[in-house]
């Protein structure tokens, strides 16, 4: 399906339906309205699991991307562009690639449980901002920072700005019949469903490159932290064929960054990459006056091999906070396993609910070059 990651919890619960073609008038939900659809709460998980995927491949090093529509910092491109751009200039002490591109892009995934097909299109504008204190970043080309891949790369930073939608069409068929079993958030329907939804998103992210490390297995490791503001929103027809829409704000704070570590089988220069796990680190969606949801992170881990890119283990817990209140009113778990996501409703921990009709970002490894 979705050829990301990625990812991503975060809704701050601006919900409206648009008119549709029998010219029905349009609604604002608030977060507590909300909470009482589940398949739109289960949603905000999604959408947050979106947005921690984006982050994952706007902290690449060199950056090949598909559904996040950016463009790479290599020399080579091989994906579906119709269109892109792309520069680097020196502005004092820094290499600033400035991107641009439009995409068509399909993509396929085959789990445990589901299989997905999918259609992008969209365009984005990116601008890549790389320094390091006490020395300066040149431009290796006229598209290329001057950036040695193949060495220690504790201290870089990176800015990046971005706005970019992106509209997508899928069909979801499950590999295995689930029947029903009356603990379920939703049956499902068993057989193939069709989807579509628009997404938009603009905002800034930082990353600081913290560790690098050669392992006793000859893996090389890197680790960095991100902190991010974004504006983000998810569109998509309902059941009924009305249009919903998820608006909220993302913050990851220098307080709780995400923790990123990236394995690569050998030397870094070879961009063998092995796997990529958020070790920790939560995201807060706000809406003014209208709670919050977080979303915490634990050791949830894609693996890389050879062209696949599956989520393989850990996990992230989102808590939905009402207005004002000091206890959650919805907690969800998210697991990656097997190449998959599954999703509970633990606000009861004795008694898990499964969601089984989520829509999650898969993984494409095409946007995971890093």
């Amino acid at each position: 399906m979705d050829t990301q990651l990625f990812a991503y919890g975060l809704l701050s619960a601006l919900l409206l339906g648009c008119g549709t073609a029998n010219d029905r008038a349009s609604t604002t939900q608030t977060l507590k309205s909300l909470l009482s659809d589940s398949v739109l709460t289960q949603e905000s998980v999604n959408v947050n699991l979106s947005d921690a995927m984006d982050t994952l491949i706007d902290a690449n090093m060199v950056q090949g991307s598909s559904t996040t529509l950016q463009l790479s910092d290599s020399a080579n491109q091989d994906h579906d562009q119709s269109k892109r751009e792309k520069k680097c200039e020196v502005s004092g002490d820094k290499a600033v690639v400035t991107l641009s591109s439009e995409l068509n892009h399909s993509f396929s995934h085959k789990g445990k449980r589901i299989t997905l097909e999918a259609e992008h299109t969209g365009k984005t504008e990116v601008i890549r901002t790389w320094s390091k204190e006490g020395a300066m970043i040149a431009c290796k080309d006229s598209k290329r920072p001057d950036i040695d891949l193949s060495a220690d790369v504790t201290g870089l930073n990176l800015k990046v700005s971005f706005e970019r939608t992106m509209s997508r069409s899928f069909s979801r068929t499950k590999t295995s019949a689930k029947p029903s079993s009356g603990n379920s958030l939703t049956d499902g329907n068993q057989g193939s469903i069709k989807k579509s939804v628009s997404i938009s998103a603009k905002g800034t992210r930082e990353v600081n490159w913290t560790a690098h490390a050669v392992q006793a297995d000859g893996t090389t490791t890197r680790t960095k932290t991100i902190v991010s503001t974004v504006e983000r929103t998810h569109t998509r027809l309902d059941k009924a064929g009305e249009e919903q829409s998820i608006s909220f704000k993302i913050e990851v704070g220098q307080e709780a960054p995400l923790k990123v570590q990236v394995t690569y089988e050998g030397a870094a220069k070879e961009r063998n990459i092995v796997s990529k796990v958020i070790e920790s680190g939560s995201m807060t969606a706000t809406r003014s006056g209208d709670g919050k949801i977080v979303s915490s992170f634990d050791q949830l881990k894609l693996s890389f091999d050879g062209d696949d890119c599956s989520p393989v283990s850990g996990k992230m817990t989102t808590k939905i906070y009402s207005e004002g209140a000091s206890e959650p009113s919805k907690i969800y778990q998210l697991t990656a396993e097997d190449g998959d996501y599954t999703l509970q409703d633990v606000t009861d921990p004795s008694k898990p609910v499964e969601a089984d009709d989520v829509d999650f970002e898969m993984c494409d490894i095409a946007d995971h070059k890093d």
